[in-house]
């Protein structure tokens, strides 16, 4: 057998309420994870996911699925695992939630030595900053987490859980709804499998000007859609209403997401509000909706600036989103993905500082609260 260098046997894992995202060996940060697998259990029974509501909800099932995805997916065999393991969690995970992740990485998958961190302080460093503001568009969650000078603001976080599923179910309602759409299906019913497909598609496009003014009926300029091996026209109306769920709720009490990142920004320190409103970060699946990034700077341009001196004491600039830095060419079009290339990154640095890293030998003599202590 080859013996690796620490880089080829770095381990990097993305856990996701929808997917789960892992690669070993980091010595080419422009590469793509190349395991990307749901974060589901699945049985003769049901599929139960394991992070609902981007919190674990039975931790002998994520132990199992981790050690899938490390001896399976990886290839690396736990008895003689020498691969140090990364793993990036969600926002606002209890400290419980850390130690059991801690115990599990030592102790069920034998690794030498951890590093856990937040996806949104690595979404910053992938996008080569360390201030900004990132808008986590999930699948259970859309998270908006100020960083500043890597540290991870948490009593700002804003959370809101309307998110990639709400948006699913809503367009699957839309779809339902319509009577031409409904006539193409057999059963008269829309399945909720042709709304995610259709979703995932990259045919729904959020438009500049809501569609509330628009007509139920006005439906009919229709786009072409396969699904299942035959041939959908679905609605183009529908299609644009579909996930201006994401940045307006239907439910008129919730919260828009401008006024999500509004409220977390506001609740830092004044005088790194300019640098906040400067490096936005939108990270997650549901920030791939084509027109997304444009609404939330119209909304946040014309509607939130105006309304609140937010930028008090300084000096007041333009609100910017932040993109890959144009060096990272295999991560072209994958903005969204910026988390997963921040661990690579901080992985190259770690292995080179054992300050940041907790060993087993730390783990040994402190068990899992060692997790407190040591970060990077």
């Amino acid at each position: 057998m080859v013996a690796l260098n620490r880089e080829e046997s770095f381990v990097v894992i993305e856990l996701g309420s929808h997917t789960t995202k892992a690669m070993r060996d980091i010595t080419d940060v422009n590469k793509l994870p190349s395991v990307c697998i749901p974060t589901h259990e699945n049985s003769l029974e049901r599929t139960v996911d394991i992070i609902p509501d981007g919190f674990v909800g039975d931790w002998d099932v994520l132990s199992a699925f981790l050690r899938h995805i490390v001896t399976k997916e990886l290839g690396i065999r736990i008895s003689d695992n020498n691969s140090t393991i990364m793993i990036s969690t969600p926002a606002l995970w209890p400290k419980g939630h850390l130690e059991n992740l801690a115990q599990i990485a030592f102790e069920h998958l034998n690794a030498p030595a951890i590093v856990i961190m937040e996806q949104s302080q690595l979404a910053v460093y992938g996008n080569g900053a360390v201030t900004g503001v990132v808008v986590d568009m999930g699948h259970c969650l859309t998270t908006v987490a100020p960083v500043i000078d890597s540290c991870v603001q948490s009593s700002c976080i804003a959370q809101t859980p309307v998110a990639g599923a709400a948006v699913n179910q809503h367009l699957r309602d839309l779809l339902q709804a319509d009577p031409a759409t409904r006539a193409q299906f057999d059963s008269g019913s829309v399945p909720l499998e042709f709304a995610v497909a259709l979703k995932e598609s990259g045919l729904c496009r959020l438009q500049l000007t809501p569609t509330d003014g628009a007509s139920e009926n006005d439906t009919t300029e229709t786009q072409s859609f396969v699904f299942g091996g035959k041939e959908y026209a679905v609605s183009k109306q529908i299609m644009a209403k579909a996930p201006e769920i994401l940045v307006k709720p239907t439910d008129p009490s919730a919260p828009t997401l401008a006024s999500l990142i509004r409220q977390a920004v506001l609740g830092c320190e004044t005088g790194r509000r300019t640098q906040l409103w400067e490096s936005i970060h939108l990270i997650g699946g549901s920030s791939q909706f084509p027109g997304i990034k444009d609404y939330l700077q119209l909304e946040l341009e014309n509607a939130i600036l105006p309304a609140s001196n937010i930028f008090a004491l300084s000096q007041t600039r333009d609100i910017k989103f932040c993109s890959l830095p144009e060096y990272f060419v295999g991560w072209r079009n994958h903005d969204h993905r910026t988390s997963f290339l921040g661990a690579c990154i901080v992985g190259k640095i770690v292995l080179t500082d054992a300050r940041h890293l907790i060993s087993r030998a730390e783990y040994n003599d402190s068990g899992p609260s060692i997790i407190h202590t040591k970060s990077f």
